[in-house]
């Protein structure tokens, strides 16, 4: 029904429409009604998806997914190391909301708490400590993720799970990646295996 949707409206053809995929999280951690990543793979795997975006979805937006994608890049740029879990612990966002207040997370963003800073007419403002809790937060400050095997696919999970679920930024709050790096596996990178023995028959 999306597909269709898409085609009728022309927006596969448009450079500014770019449909992707996305987990349904739930930051509360009180629904069932959630998708996880490795069902969100399966699912679009099973319905034609194409990790190289070739369909009228281009991506799968999530931490572990596109780490995934990354680390069995076909093109050459593999990337081994991930050491944060995704752009708000990164250093490189920064969301301005209407009320003022700045967050390193979309999620926050807008909802008036745990924010870093501010900015208004006299210019803008970051509070350093508020800064460095979120953007020094990787897996070599996690206690959790120092002895895990998946720590450089994950990079520590979700740190608004971490907050919200358990009071704490720095306690770790795992995804479901050990399901989602053996889904990817199996239907991806053995999937390209066999395709490229059947090509050297």
């Amino acid at each position: 029904k999306l597909q269709k949707t898409v085609d009728e409206q022309g927006w596969n053809n448009n450079k500014y429409i770019i449909p992707y995929a996305a987990p349904v999280v739930d930051f509360s951690g009180k629904s069932e009604n959630t998708l996880e990543e490795h069902e969100l793979l399966e699912g679009l795997l099973e319905k034609g998806y194409e990790i190289e975006g070739k369909g009228f979805l281009r991506y799968i937006v999530s931490p572990c997914i596109g780490q995934l994608n990354k680390f069995f890049s076909m093109d050459g740029k593999t990337t081994f190391c991930k050491t944060g879990y995704c752009g708000a612990t990164s250093g490189k966002e920064l969301c301005f909301s209407p009320d003022g207040l700045i967050t390193t997370c979309l999620t926050y963003s807008g909802k008036g708490k745990h924010d870093i800073g501010c900015f208004d007419e006299q210019g803008v403002f970051i509070d350093k400590e508020k800064w460095k809790m979120w953007t020094e937060r990787t897996v070599f400050r996690l206690d959790k993720c120092k002895k895990c095997k998946y720590a450089f696919l994950c990079g520590g999970g979700c740190p608004v799970l971490a907050m919200e679920q358990n009071g704490n930024i720095d306690d770790s709050v795992c995804s479901d990646i050990a399901q989602t790096f053996n889904s990817y596996v199996e239907n991806v990178v053995m999937k390209r295996i066999r395709k490229k023995k059947c090509e050297q028959i």
